[in-house]
């Protein structure tokens, strides 16, 4: 089922996206990672808000806790905050252990 876009995603979301609130860390290609919260999380992307945001199609790796990083491509870019699609989606089991353990 494919989600309505908002004011914040330009483009229809794949999946709902539950809102949640805990550091999470990113890491662009070739460079440190670094501690952002994440906004909100679903099997297929996420929302974090960053002090300076990449372009859309830059490649990034979001390690949840307790989780293996996972490789995400920009998908949408607005003021501090973007939207991000993982390359391989999240089991919807994972995303509700990550949600009933940090979120």
């Amino acid at each position: 089922m494919t989600a309505p876009a908002t004011a914040e995603s330009p483009t229809p979301r794949r999946a709902e996206r539950v809102a949640v609130d805990f550091p999470v860390s990113l890491r662009r290609q070739g460079l440190q990672r670094f501690s952002v919260r994440l906004v909100d999380l679903s099997p297929e992307g996420f929302c974090t808000e960053v002090d300076d945001p990449p372009r859309v199609g830059t490649t990034l790796w979001l390690t949840l806790p307790g989780l293996a990083p996972m490789r995400a491509q920009v998908a949408w870019a607005t003021g501090f905050r973007i939207g991000a699609q993982f390359e391989t989606p999240m089991h919807p089991s994972v995303l509700q252990a990550v949600v009933d353990r940090h979120g």
